[in-house]
Formats: structure tokens, sequence, C-alpha cells
């Protein structure tokens, strides 16, 4: 099967905060390498585990975001390692890295492959006055706006869980990977890449475009409340568990008061206007309260879709692994590795027709692939010849953008499409 990054070598050296940015690109047929310390990587050890594996393969973190990927030990702190790490940069399109291993200079790599291009995914940046400072998830989330509004008004403010800011900054991180590798078909160099954490996350949820275009400050408003424009919105107690409604249309609105039985007190035209719902939630969210706690939230979504009202099921996670829409897409893939038996992870999310994302292999055991790769790694020369790219070409920065020449059609309206067609 022909994959999109077929032939494309990328070097995995992240650590917890970029491993997704690998997985990405695995999944999408690149050769992905994680450079293992003699240890295996930390990540391996980290909860939740599964009972009774060996240490270095219990992590199901390490497990589900190394899928696709191959592993190779060299230890960095030793010139052997270093020699070979060298002889195997020479071989690579590209390295992924969180500072999280020895020191690696860009300069230092470039010189044993000119046309390498190197992502770095840190918590702000590789310059500027934050960017020694340590960057857990949870400081990023707070410094980048998003903590902010998370949670309710009169408490303390809500982190996202796990690494959540991270793995969006690694879904950034593969993209900008993508455009270097691109820039560097038609400029014959490699480049550095860096992605901050903060940044990203402050370019989401029109915190900065807010206050930027008309000094407003966003705050919480708990799980319900007018944040994108809507009402009713947020997350409503079914009888059952929770779902999440978005009216903010005429037309939904409408919608959901016939389906409400046409409350006298909702009736009124006036109220198709979303900026006067917004400014009485206390008038219209009691009956709307009254009617979603009567239904299951299966029933809640179901008749929405019917009456194309906007609700969605909050799923426990032993729920979404039931949902029927994600059972008959194939969401989900079972995966056998060695020591830990049969797994069942998410596949690759990519659907493209000729060339798909798909499952290859498991993650990896500690240095499962070192027989395969380092007897094969050249003598430590330039490889400028033996990419076929022509790295003497004249290339200013700036020159040129990396999408330049491309033309796109954008129907789309809302968030999700306009968000991918700025980028």
């Amino acid at each position: 099967m022909k994959t999109a990054l077929e032939g494309i070598r990328i070097l995995d050296l992240a650590g917890p905060e970029g491993q997704f940015c690998g997985r990405v690109l695995a999944d999408l047929g690149a050769e992905v390498i994680k450079v293992e310390p003699p240890s295996g990587d930390p990540v391996r050890r980290l909860a939740p585990l599964i009972p009774n594996a060996p240490e270095n393969e219990s992590g199901l973190g390490f497990i589900h975001f190394n899928t696709n990927k191959k592993s190779v030990v060299l230890d960095l702190s030793k010139p052997d390692g270093q020699s070979k790490f060298l002889r195997l940069v020479g071989t690579a399109d590209a390295i992924i890295e969180t500072r999280t291993q020895a020191e690696v200079e860009y300069e230092a790599l470039a010189a044993a492959n000119p046309v390498l291009v190197m992502v770095s995914i840190t918590g702000f940046g590789l310059d500027g006055p934050h960017s020694g400072w340590k960057a857990p998830s949870i400081v990023v989330s707070a410094m980048g706006g998003i903590m902010y509004l998370c949670g309710s008004p009169d408490k303390p403010p809500l982190a996202e869980p796990e690494h959540q800011p991270y793995h969006l900054a690694s879904a950034f991180a593969a993209y900008g990977l993508l455009l270097g590798l691109r820039s560097r078909e038609f400029g014959g160099v490699g480049q550095r890449i860096e992605v901050s954490c903060q940044e990203v996350n402050a370019s989401q949820q029109h915190v900065v475009v807010n206050y930027g275009t008309n000094e407003a400050v966003l705050v919480r408003e708990g799980n319900r409340g007018p944040l994108g424009g809507g009402m009713p919105e947020g997350v409503y107690p079914g009888r059952d568990g929770y779902c999440h409604v978005v009216i903010i249309p005429r037309g939904h609105w409408r919608s959901l008061v016939e389906w409400m039985g046409n409350p006298e007190s909702l009736t009124d035209p006036i109220w198709e206007n979303r900026h006067v719902r917004n400014a009485n939630l206390e008038f219209v969210e009691p009956p709307v309260l009254d009617f979603m706690k009567e239904l299951s939230k299966e029933e809640l979504f179901r008749e929405g879709q019917e009456r194309r009202v906007p609700i969605g099921p909050i799923n426990r996670p032993d729920e979404f692994t039931r949902d029927p829409y994600a059972l008959e897409r194939g969401v989900f893939v079972r995966v056998e590795r060695q020591g830990t038996g049969i797994c069942r992870q998410v596949g690759s999310p990519f659907r493209m027709s000729e060339t798909p994302g798909a499952t290859f292999r498991p993650a990896p055991s500690v240095g499962q692939h070192n027989e395969e790769i380092i007897p094969s790694l050249p003598s430590l020369e330039p490889t400028a010849q033996s990419t076929g790219l022509n790295i003497q070409r004249a290339y200013k920065s700036g020159e040129r953008l990396p999408l330049e020449g491309i033309r796109v059609l954008d129907f789309t309206f809302a968030i999700a499409g306009p968000v991918l067609t700025q980028l």
C-alpha cells in the first residue's frame, strides 16, 4: 500500500510533550525512529500501566503515542553513541525534539546533513524571556490563556488533563515539519522550526483576537454560557448523563422550541434573537433544563439530529468505545505486541482515498530495530548527493512561502474550516 510520506525518515527524540507529533507522521507512512537511551524512554514507565507487563512495556501512553514507530538505542553521553547518532542524522529527513534528551544543536546536525529539517517543541520557544522556564502542561495552559476560561467563575480555573496542550502543539509541529520538507523541495536547504506551546494555546478560543480587536477579556462562564454566542449553549444534564448543546441561529432555536411543545413563555419572536436570549439567561434556561432532564442522552442526541438541533452526548470512555458510529467508522484497531498482548487502540484519523493512514506496526520494544538500522548507516560525510537535492540553489529566507502556488477554495464556516484555511 502506497503511503503519503513513503520514503521520509524522521528521528524522534521527543519527550512526552511531543510524541504525538511523530505518531501523526508515522500514521502517514513516514519511517519514524525513536532514539532512546539504554534504559529506554522514561515515557514507557509512566502511568497508566498494564498490570503484570514488563517494566519497559507497560505504559499505555507510550504504547498509544509510539504505534507505527521504530526504536534504536544510542547512548548519546558517549562518543560511540554520538558518532552513530550523527551517522543516523545523515540519513534522516527531519528530527523532532523537545529539549528532553542531551542538548541537540541544529547547527552541528546540519553540518552532517545540510538538508535536515528540525522541529523543536517547547513551552515558550527557543528564545525570549521565558525560553528557559520549566513548562509542564498546566503552566503553558495557564500562560496561554486557555485555563483562564475553563471552570466555574466562582472557583479556581481548570487545566486540561494529561498533556492536551502539548498534543495540540504536536499537531502544529507536524504541520510545520511538513511545510519544512515542502520548502526544501524548491529551496534545497533544511531549516529549524520551533513551536511554542504557549503561542499555540494563545491562538485558540479567540482569547487574543477578542482583546486585540475590542479589548474584551473573556471570562469563565462555567459549564453553560454564551462564550460562543449562543443560548442555550454548554453542558446540560439529561436523565442519565450530560449533553453539550449549541443553539445559535434562529432555525436551531425554532426547532428546539417546537420540540419542547411550544411553551408560551418562549414562543415570542423576540427570543429568536440570540443576544436577547443571552441577556435573559435566567428566564430562558429553566424551561430548557426541565425539558432535557426528562430525556436520556441517546434520546436527546437522536431526536436532536432528526430536528437539526445540535446536541451531542458527553460520552464516558466506556460509552465511546461502544458508540455505533465509532465502531462503524473503524475508529478502533486491535494491535498485538509481544509482552503486552492485544491492545485496543484508536487508529489513524486520516481517511485519504489513495494514500490512507494506517496501523503498520505496534509500538516498539527498547532497541527493537538496532540490528535493522545501525549496520546500514553510512560514514560521517555530508549527504547532499545522496538526497538528490541541489543544495547549492540560491535560496533567500522569506523569498518564497511554503504553500506558494497552491490555490484553495474555502466553502467552510464557523470555526474548524476557517482555522484550517487560515493556516
